[in-house]
């Protein structure tokens, strides 16, 4: 339909309507029709019983530009076609003079009319007012004139001409469209219908006719053309992309279809990339209308870093469009760049993927500079948001099937054993690690019973039918044959539901756990036995006790036995020979019975003993006997230094006891042990200092006699310094043991027989401190175990293990040292003969004053040596 008319402003009765072969309606009425006739309902009645179309014809029928239609409410109506099947009726009382009528209505009406007189040229002889509102030019410049034909565009006027030739030869009427330029300047479009007026002769006697300004219909037709345009190349390529299986093809045509659709000159998409932590961007396909050069080849346009443009990139990461004419962007770099471009105005669109800056849909104006419509805006954000749904699918169906081959890589790489079963308890699917477990080669489709070789699941305890039922993994835990051999296996069913959450498929799990359960054992082992001597620990123990009291267990007997001086041991020949004792002891204990009895280690040197079948206190010490002989005999087989009296127990045996708990009798075991390791007191470690001494005698002869020697000249050097009584004693004593240390130094060290090396000799340099722990746990060395610990010690602080010097060193080390140094040199070595006294004598006036005390070496040179 076109422009709508303002009939209310006329001061006649006026109605609209519209019509066609079969059809008439009234589709408006002013204010003075609905007063003084009848309604629009009862009008439209009224004209439909009229012969109305034999009266107002068809527009390519012949028609008059005023009809007559007879009277209607008292008044006469008269319809004045317009256009395109429209006509106005007008209402009037004056039916006596119909010219006068006539004349009145084409006065006043707001369609411009006319009449021309024929001829060469044509002149307009009259025009309606409503001319010079149409026009802007004055009703004097069209009258008499042939003006009027002088405003038509030149390239319209050869065409009109033709058509109103054409239509008054076959006697029809005419009408087109054309462009006439007003007064102001502007160029409209102009509808004009009209017919020719014949004499009885058939001669033309005049053009008559009506002009109406449909600019604006012509501009919403065409608007409409192209935005119906538009919306079906929306649509197609919409659907297209979203069904698309190759999107990158699907895309070329799309472009193709919504650049023949719009007024733009480049379609494109750039998808985005990220390098070294920066982001960029690259043109992927593009389209340009036939006169536009393409840039797709342009390096310019690969590897575009979003921080050379942030006036354009921030938009577009904030998933916000964006939109500019290219002369009014801020950013020189920006615009440079659409320029070099040609691109006036341009219209992008983020495309979003996955929550993520995928990339980017643009369109170029490379005609002018002008703002996007609305509905183009709308149109071309709908088509981007397709577009990203079409590039998600792409990505989701390149993950799913990455994804397939993902699980297939998985199921297949599982060193597992993996079953899929079915509802029909058929197995569907098997991967290479299930194949040791089954009876026969895979076969799709085969029952459940064929899986397993000999070792057939009954059906209730069966874990894939369990989680068939229940909906939840289960679990089961048996021996299967796996190739040959029979392993522990895991045995797990995990049901797969379906969105209606009921159980389509089963997945069963078979993994070898043989190494697991070896392990456990192993952890188990650990957790209750002590790591060193084989036995259980005190935790295990304690339990076993408990045990006793919560089965109401009886006549059984507990042994309480603690190794004497195992400290010392451990401090003088090292703590491999006291680790050596402790495992001993413990298998000796144990014995190869652990059916009758169980043995536990309760702390660093003691062992309690469980005897289940009550042994007699006897037969209890009696053991303790044999298993110290065996316990010496067992060590000096690997190690001939230690000595028989070395070792010594104390110990202590409890019975059964209906009023006491197992934990009691323990404790009153433990009492009696303690009660026996206090009688013993300070005995069994003196024992044991003597042992020492012996047995490092033993090992170095020369080492005896090197202490007799040592105290001779000690006791002669004391009397020269007219030391007490007291101290000359003591002296005679460090003579004889301030080596007693070197019984932890190992005879590869100790009776080497060259020197040593720097890594032995720093072992032999502990032989001090071994010494002092040795003496100070005997009461009889206790006095000489400070001068034990620093007889090597120089009187210029080189000495070692202090570096002490001068008068920190005691004076009875000082003496020592002095005695034992001439003594060293004078004696025969494995590694060196023995030095002359003179020779001795020049090397200690040499060491006077650095090694060794001057007053110290001058009485011994003068006093016991008789030199001076």
């Amino acid at each position: 339909m076109g422009r709508r008319t303002n009939i209310e402003s006329l001061p006649v009765p006026l109605a609209l309507l519209e019509f066609d072969a079969s059809t008439v309606n009234v589709t408006q009425v002013n204010a003075l029709w609905l007063k003084h006739l009848k309604s629009q309902d009862e009008t439209n009645r009224f004209l439909t019983g009229l012969p109305f179309h034999e009266k107002i014809p068809p527009c390519d029928s012949a028609v008059s530009p005023l009809i007559a239609l007879g009277r209607f409410a008292g008044y006469e109506l008269v319809c004045l076609p317009l256009h395109e099947g429209q006509a106005m009726l007008i209402a009037s009382r004056l039916s006596k003079d119909d010219d006068t009528l006539h004349r009145h209505m084409i006065e006043n009406i707001r369609i411009a009319s006319y009449v021309i007189e024929p001829g060469a040229p044509h002149s307009m002889i009259y025009c309606n007012p409503y001319m010079e509102t149409l026009t802007g030019y004055s009703l004097e410049r069209f009258c008499g004139s042939e003006f009027y034909t002088t405003c038509i565009h030149e390239e319209d006027v050869d065409r009109i001409l033709l058509e109103v030739n054409a239509a008054t030869q076959d006697k029809l009427p005419f009408e087109f469209t054309y462009r006439f330029q007003r007064a102001d300047g502007r160029w409209m479009w102009v509808y004009e219908r009209g017919r020719a007026i014949f004499d009885a002769h058939g001669e033309t006697l005049y053009y008559v006719g009506t002009l109406m300004d449909v600019s604006e219909g012509k501009t919403v037709r065409n608007i409409l053309k192209r935005q119906q345009q538009l919306l079906d190349a929306i649509l197609k390529a919409t659907r297209t992309i979203l069904e698309a299986e190759d999107i990158d093809a699907a895309l070329d045509d799309c472009f193709n279809w919504l650049g023949a659709a719009l007024n733009v000159g480049r379609i494109y998409l750039y998808k985005n990339g990220a390098r070294d932590g920066e982001l960029y961007t690259g043109l992927t396909h593009e389209w340009t209308a036939p006169s536009v050069h393409s840039v797709l080849e342009d390096p310019a346009q690969q590897n575009i870093p979003f921080s050379a443009m942030p006036e354009f990139f921030e938009p577009l990461q904030n998933g916000k469009p964006f939109e500019h004419i290219v002369d009014d962007i801020h950013d020189d770099t920006l615009r440079e760049h659409l320029e070099a471009q040609d691109i006036k105005s341009i219209l992008v669109f983020p495309v979003v993927v996955h929550e993520r800056f995928y990339g980017f849909v643009g369109f170029d104006d490379i005609s002018e500079s002008r703002p996007f419509t609305t509905l183009e805006r709308d149109y071309l954000e709908s088509f981007t948001r397709s577009l990203a749904t079409g590039l998600t699918k792409k990505e989701d169906a390149a993950a799913l099937t990455s994804q397939s081959q993902l699980f297939q890589t998985i199921f297949e790489a599982i060193d597992s054993g993996l079953a899929v079963f079915d509802s029909s308890m058929r197995v569907m699917h098997v991967n290479e690690a299930m194949l040791p477990y089954m009876i026969s080669p895979f076969e799709p489709g085969a029952p459940c019973t064929r899986l397993f070789k000999d070792n057939f699941i009954a059906c209730e305890n069966c874990p894939v039918k369990k989680a068939f039922k229940t909906k939840a993994t289960s679990t089961d835990y048996r021996q299967l044959r796996h190739h040959d051999t029979l392993i522990d296996v895991e045995i797990k069913a995990y049901p797969m539901l379906n969105d209606a959450h009921a159980v389509q498929s089963v997945v069963q799990v078979v993994r070898n756990i043989s190494e697991q359960k070896a392990y456990e054992s192993t952890l188990r082992t650990l957790s209750e036995t002590d790591y060193l001597t084989g036995v259980y620990n005190r935790a295990y123990f304690e339990q076993a006790l408990l045990h006793l009291d919560e089965s109401n267990s009886a006549n059984y007997a507990i042994l309480s036995l603690d190794i004497d001086g195992l400290k010392l041991i451990n401090d003088t020949l090292g703590t491999d020979v006291g680790n050596r004792i402790l495992n001993s002891l413990g298998h000796l204990l144990k014995g190869g019975r652990e059916d009758e009895r169980l043995v536990g280690r309760m702390g660093g040197d003691e062992f309690a003993v469980l005897y289940k079948n009550q042994p007699s206190s006897k037969e209890i010490y009696d053991e303790i006997e044999v298993v110290a002989s065996a316990l010496y005999r067992h060590l000096s087989e690997g190690y001939e230094a230690i000595p028989k009296n070395l070792l010594s127990f104390s110990y202590g045996v409890a019975v059964y006891d209906e009023s006491l708990t197992a934990f009691e009798v323990l404790r009153r075991a433990d009492d009696m042990m303690y009660s026996q390791k206090l009688r013993k007191g300070q005995s069994a470690k003196s024992t044991i200092v003597k042992t020492l001494i012996s047995t490092l005698k033993a090992r170095d002869y020369e080492t005896e006699r090197h202490g007799e020697r040592l105290q001779h000249y000690v006791n002669q050097l004391g009397q020269a310094f007219d030391l007490a009584e007291a101290d000359i004693a003591l002296l005679e004593t460090l003579a004889e043991v301030h080596d007693i240390g070197k019984i932890g130094i190992p005879d590869a060290i100790l009776l080497k027989p060259g020197p040593l090396s720097e890594q032995e000799w720093e072992i032999m340099k502990t032989h001090p401190e071994k010494g002092y722990r040795i003496a100070s746990n005997s009461p009889d060395l206790m006095p000489v175990a400070d001068l034990i610990l620093k007889h090597h010690e120089h009187y210029d602080g080189t000495g070692y293990p202090f570096g002490l010097a001068n008068e920190e060193i005691p004076f009875l080390c000082r003496v020592l040292a002095v005695c034992d140094a001439y003594d060293a040199m004078t004696s025969h070595r494995p590694y060196r003969k023995a030095l002359s006294q003179q020779e001795a004598i020049a090397e200690l006036r040499r060491c006077r004053g650095s090694q060794f005390d001057p007053e110290v070496v001058d009485r011994f040179i003068k006093a016991v040596l008789g030199e001076t």
